[in-house]
């Protein structure tokens, strides 16, 4: 991610409001940028690897020895995931990286498995052979689009590489500080609680990113309208479209919630017995990622504007609200309390992000 330098964003942003050709010059030169800094980082992080192999076992070794294949592939399908979302083929890239690639994921781990292969080639294969695929898939549309496109000449020397990493910087502290936030809740668990806990807890948080993909969905549309919109000053268009989206994102939060409080318990049974221990944890995660379903549309106001930084701030913000509430929360009540802490953190964080986008943009929800 830290060698992506925020380009997905950034590429979403510009892109949205460039034609094809220009918009392809940059994808490929950010694409670039990306994958040289990704090979000479793990090249180094390969050697750190080999040096601490008493350390971390063979198994290990092996696996993390392999991970020079995956990182710079990844990062070119992330990046096109990105890119294809700013031309308006948010069906066609949601359908190439949040359906083939799992569906293609998980029979290469049957396939391998029935043959016996070591743990660390199939974990491998199942992460490299699927991004293959899809990137494979999305350059085949690029194709489409531009068929003399290997023909033009693109350069790009030192300056424009530090511009695009300045202009990308923003929108990395923007995906930086939303993983680390992921991270605290576990980080905090680790101390005070045993692994049982924390597999409970993981549990929970898998089955609250289910409730987020209809805000996923909903920003690949919204994240291009918010920067045309901010491109042309068209603010009426905003207002409207900033309602109806947020309206709609409201109702099936509502909605979804509801599902959780009347099926919780069988939700959590289906990973097996012992699960429904987590319940009430479960449904108050769930209340803190039903707000975030609900307030998903912040965000594509924040990052497609000149707010990111500050967007990127009121995360951090969050991050560390969200660890000084967990240690006495999870100390006393354990994983209800790491829940108890998140939904807090959400919902004052949400309310400050509200007022600039009041302020702002004169916009209410």
């Amino acid at each position: 991610m830290m060698f992506r330098y925020g380009f997905d964003l950034y590429i979403q942003k510009k892109c949205s409001t460039l034609d094809r050709e220009n918009s392809i010059h940059l994808l490929v030169k950010v694409i670039y940028i990306s994958i040289v800094s990704i090979v000479f980082i793990t090249i180094f992080i390969e050697f750190l690897i080999y040096l601490s192999l008493g350390y971390i076992g063979i198994e290990k070794w092996q696996y993390l020895s392999l991970m020079l294949f995956i990182g710079p592939i990844f990062s070119i399908l992330w990046l096109l995931m990105y890119y294809f979302r700013a031309i308006g083929e948010g069906v066609f890239s949601t359908l190439n990286m949040e359906i083939i690639f799992p569906i293609v994921q998980l029979l290469v781990i049957y396939i391998l498995y029935q043959y016996n292969f070591s743990p660390y080639i199939v974990l491998f294969a199942s992460f490299f052979l699927p991004t293959c695929l899809c990137v494979a898939l999305y350059i085949f549309k690029i194709r489409g689009y531009l068929p003399e496109y290997e023909k033009i000449t693109i350069s790009i020397n030192l300056k424009e590489i530090l511009g695009l990493v300045r202009n990308g910087f923003p929108y990395l502290m923007v995906s930086m500080s939303a993983m680390a936030l992921v991270w605290v809740d576990i980080f905090v668990i680790s101390f005070f609680e045993n692994n049982a806990s924390i597999g409970l807890y993981s549990v929970v948080t898998r089955i609250g990113m289910i409730m987020l993909i209809p805000a996923s969905a909903a920003t690949i549309f919204f994240n291009n309208k918010v920067a045309s919109c901010y491109k042309n000053d068209n603010l009426s268009e905003l207002k409207k479209s900033f309602n109806f989206m947020f309206t709609a994102l409201t109702t099936l939060a509502i909605l979804m919630f509801m599902l959780v409080i009347f099926f919780h318990v069988e939700i959590l049974l289906l990973f097996g017995s012992g699960f429904d221990l987590a319940s009430t944890t479960l449904i108050i995660f769930m209340l803190a990622q039903a707000i975030n379903l609900s307030t998903g549309v912040f965000e594509s106001i924040f990052v497609m504007s000149d707010l990111k930084m500050i967007f990127a701030k009121l995360n951090f913000y969050m991050i560390i609200l969200n660890l000084i509430l967990n240690i006495p929360l999870v100390y006393f009540y354990g994983i209800v309390g790491a829940s108890i802490a998140t939904l807090l953190s959400i919902v004052m964080v949400r309310l400050i992000q509200y007022r600039y986008i009041q302020s702002e943009f004169n916009i209410n929800a």
